[in-house]
This record gives C-alpha cells, sequence and structure tokens, in this order.
C-alpha cells in the first residue's frame, strides 16, 4: 500500500490533519520494496509531522525516523496530541 493510496482509502484508519499524517499504514508484514516505496512517497508529500502507529511496523517506523527525522513524532499508548494551535 502506497502513501497515495492510503490517502484514498476510506478503511484505512489514518486521520490526516493539515500537513501531518497520523495512522499506520499496515506495512507490519511488508516486504523492504514496499516499505521504501511507502515511505519514498510520505517523504514526497512532505507533511509537517509523519507519526506512524503501531500497525506500521517496526521496519518501517525506523525507516520513517531516518529519513524524517525533525518531522517524525513517536506514537505510544496515552500521548495527547494538541491540534491547531
Amino acid at each position: 500500500m502506497t502513501y497515495t493510496y492510503s490517502t484514498t482509502s476510506a478503511d484505512n484508519n489514518t486521520i490526516y490533519l493539515r500537513d501531518s499524517t497520523l495512522g499506520g499504514f499496515h506495512l507490519v508484514n511488508a516486504s523492504l520494496p514496499q516499505i521504501e516505496a511507502t515511505v519514498a512517497e510520505i517523504k514526497a508529500m512532505a507533511p509537517d509531522y509523519v507519526v506512524p502507529a503501531h500497525c506500521m511496523g517496526f521496519e518501517a517506523v525506523t525507516r520513517i525516523r531516518e529519513e524524517m527525522a525533525g518531522r517524525f513524532l513517536l506514537n505510544t499508548a496515552g500521548t495527547t496530541y494538541v491540534l491547531g494551535r
């Protein structure tokens, strides 16, 4: 699944907030080429922040952190986000 597909997928469970993306792309069992393609597409869209969820998978989360270090936010249980300020 690519980021472009995710933006049009009604059942993706990803919430897009202004220039950020919060959620998962269900890459936990994806191949490395799928992960790299998805990360490249997210990076190309240049969101202010990327907040991956648990279903993103460790490898994909690590790749996003490496590729988008200044825009990566680690999402954990109990994290609170204040939006629109």
